[in-house]
């Protein structure tokens, strides 16, 4: 099964990346034609003034939101990290949480300039490109260097890797539901290197990992977040309710890559569960402001 997770690692990544807490639905169901949603318009980055004690102690902007509550705020659990650095040194996992929210703050701030969700059920967005991301990741994302032009998604230059109706999203019952066809993970599957069949891995997957509230339909699947707006400002987020019943299944996916799955030397896996088991509430958010 890992052999599997690692060959699919983009969609499981991507899977990982709803973030939420196998409930199935073979039905039609999903989206439907003409959709329309009380969240359709346009919006731009929006940030939230947070303070984070022991790592950021003056009101900062975050455009991101990576916020756990500790479960023992005494004895926050600490990465080894003597070997990477040369000398005794343990990093709290809290610091690990602030760098990784200043970090994807940036990127959205500085990158992105609006997302359109539209009443079709589709959804666009304008941006500026990393330009140095393929010299080398870690760089980039420390110090990302951003295009000078604006490029849109879709358009002709974005067709090519995600065409059409590929990716999508709705709302149904207070949730915020992102949606990937399946005829799209289908060809994907069959262009890589060692062509497989995504949509039969994943089934496989949500059928190994329960409490996954991953809808499957005949025609795609729906990754839900919650969301909330006030005063003209929508956050989609997910809570740990939501995240901890993708631990196992972080766990084998993270510790199959590696050292493929590390950042700054830390392996990630170790991160999700010293976060997983030792918070009592966690937020992970994006902030969208109405224009």
């Amino acid at each position: 099964m890992k052999k599997l997770f690692s060959k699919a690692v983009l969609l499981a990544a991507v899977c990982s990346l709803g973030l939420v807490s196998t409930a199935c639905n073979d039905d039609e169901g999903g989206k439907g034609a003409g959709v329309r949603s009380e969240l359709a318009g346009s919006y731009a980055p929006a940030f939230r003034t947070v303070m984070i004690p022991g790592v950021i102690e003056e009101p900062s902007d975050f455009y991101f939101l990576l916020l756990p509550t500790w479960s023992d705020p005494d004895n926050i659990p600490a990465i080894d990290l003597s070997a990477s650095m040369g000398m005794p040194y343990m990093m709290p996992v809290n610091t690990i949480c602030g760098i990784v929210q200043g970090l994807v703050s940036n990127i959205v701030r500085q990158g992105l300039v609006s997302v359109d969700l539209k009443d079709d059920g589709t959804f666009g967005a304008s941006y500026y490109e990393i330009t140095n991301m393929t010299d080398d990741v870690v760089s980039a994302l420390l110090s990302p260097e951003f295009a000078e032009a604006v490029s849109t998604f879709p358009s002709a230059e974005t067709a090519e890797l995600l065409p059409e109706g590929a990716l999508g999203y709705y709302t149904s019952n207070g949730m915020f539901y992102f949606t990937i066809s399946k005829s799209f993970l289908t060809t994907v599957g069959q262009q890589m290197e060692t062509p497989m069949d995504l949509v039969a891995v994943i089934d496989e997957m949500l059928a190994q990992y329960g409490g996954l509230n991953i809808v499957s339909t005949k025609t795609e699947y729906a990754i839900p977040l919650k969301y909330k707006e006030e005063n003209g400002v929508v956050e989609l987020y997910a809570d740990l309710a939501m995240i901890r019943p993708f631990a196992p299944l972080l766990d084998d996916l993270l510790g199959s890559l590696g050292d493929e799955a590390a950042f700054m030397g830390i392996k990630l896996a170790d991160i999700v569960r010293l976060l997983l088991e030792n918070t009592s509430e966690l937020e992970i958010g994006l902030l969208l402001q109405r224009i």
